[in-house]
């Protein structure tokens, strides 16, 4: 039993699905089974049960899923104590974020990673999700943030958490001031959207729209969240975004409302190339990384 082969089972323990637990992992779904079967032989036992239609977690599985995570958490926590003990304190870190996690999460953990290491200096990279990528994939960056989906990637793809999607509707929508709304009630809308149609995130939110019965009718794509949210703001369509991206102010404002939809919800990875080759800056903040999710997953705090 290895550490990979426990995030196989929890993110499909999470999904019930194997092909969004791939996606979620940013691995191909045959590797993915293959860690369950090899986890499965070792126990003896199934821990999910398998059909044309659903997956579904056994009674031991069930029973294995909150040590599971147990496991993981300490195995987060060790290392970053290792790394602290080790005493990184000069270097260069190189860092790179997509959309508003550049704007709110990687100020936040760079602020915090500075107070601890402060003689070792920060470039900052924001970017589109792809260019993150392919910016940790060739080594122009050390660790990237992005949303999943990520895809096929050789990097190393570490969940720090994860939030609900929302829709952002003009000020004279009907649905303006309900708490939650199912998407359908969208369906006759057009949509503007900050990414274009070949991105991951396009296609979750066209996923969820399928999902909820119709395809969604994008007049506009690929603006930043600045000019999607004044567009809302001005009434030229409705739009599907992250919560973290909710605290961008802009005028007119959009008002936002929750969606119904339990499976609306948007997760952020870290992703980096294997730990024997980050230089030790990137370990120490991948390390920060970890814990301050750890502590956030330890007291409640959603991300």
């Amino acid at each position: 039993m290895n550490l990979r082969q426990l995030e196989c089972f929890i993110a499909v323990a999470h999904h019930l699905s194997f092909t969004r637990a791939a996606a979620e992992l940013g691995m191909a779904q045959p590797p993915l089974s293959q860690h369950i079967r090899r986890l499965e032989a070792e126990f003896g036992v199934a821990l999910f049960l398998r059909t044309n239609r659903r997956v579904e977690l056994t009674d031991v599985g069930r029973a294995f899923l909150p040590r599971a995570r147990s496991l993981i958490h300490q195995a987060q926590i060790a290392r970053s104590e290792i790394v602290e003990m080790a005493g990184v304190h000069r270097g260069h870190l190189r860092v790179g974020a997509s959309g508003t996690l550049a704007a709110f999460l990687l100020p936040e953990l760079i602020a915090e990673f500075r107070g601890r290491y402060p003689k070792i200096t920060v470039q900052i990279a924001q970017r589109r999700s792809e260019d993150i990528l392919r910016m940790v994939e060739t080594g122009e960056l050390d660790i990237g943030l992005l949303r999943m989906p990520v895809g096929e990637t050789p990097l190393e793809t570490t969940k720090l958490g994860s939030e609900p999607l929302i829709a952002a509707l003009p000020p004279t929508h009907p649905d303006r001031n309900e708490l939650r709304i199912p998407l359908r009630a969208l369906k006759r809308e057009p949509f503007v959207l900050s990414v274009r149609k070949h991105e991951p995130f396009y296609s979750v939110v066209s996923d969820l729209c399928v999902a909820a019965g119709f395809v969604p009718n994008v007049i506009c794509a690929g603006a930043e969240y600045t000019t999607i949210f004044r567009l809302v703001g001005m009434g030229v369509g409705v739009s599907v975004t992250s919560e973290l991206a909710s605290n961008l102010a802009v005028t007119p404002s959009p008002v936002f409302v929750r969606l119904d939809e339990p499976e609306a919800i948007i997760t952020t990875v870290m992703v980096a190339k294997p730990h024997r080759e980050r230089p030790e800056a990137a370990q120490a903040f991948h390390a920060l990384a970890l814990k301050r999710q750890a502590d956030q997953d330890r007291s409640g705090v959603a991300t």
